[in-house]
């Protein structure tokens, strides 16, 4: 494989994993939201 092949994957790669954790963030903050309502009321 020629090096520019594996620099593109490598980056495709690393955005794939942000884009994987950014969904689980915002997946994990909605069942907090149903799972813990008192959170954040004083």
């Amino acid at each position: 494989m020629p090096k520019q092949r594996l620099a593109e994957r490598r980056s495709r790669g690393i955005v794939l994993i942000g884009l994987i954790a950014w969904g689980f963030d915002l997946g994990m903050r909605a069942l907090e939201k149903r799972l813990v309502p008192w959170k954040g009321r004083a």
